[in-house]
């Protein structure tokens, strides 16, 4: 199995009071998975990037460990569904 590789946003990307943020998992394969992860946060209110790539890391390497088990599966999108999330993800 190939490594699991993640898409989120950018530490610059997220406004203030924002505390979850959602994260794509994908592999060459085709596997898919979404999660929500808790945006850490320092004493000022601001995103502790340390923590939040940490935070990031430890998620893909637990789905990869959960795939690999048979824990979890995720979907083979169709290029179709592929399309679809793309268009609904940009707004229009």
């Amino acid at each position: 199995m190939s490594n699991i590789t993640y898409t989120t946003l950018e530490v610059s990307d997220i406004d203030v009071g924002v505390n979850q943020v959602r994260v794509m998992y994908t592999n060459d394969t085709g596997f898919f998975c979404e999660r929500e992860i808790y945006v850490p946060r320092k004493e000022d209110g601001s995103v502790d990037e340390d923590l939040y790539h940490e935070t990031l890391e430890n998620h893909r390497k637990s789905i990869e460990y959960k795939i690999k088990v048979g824990a979890i599966k995720c979907t083979t999108l169709t290029p179709e569904e592929i399309a679809l999330k793309e268009k609904l993800e940009s707004g229009e």
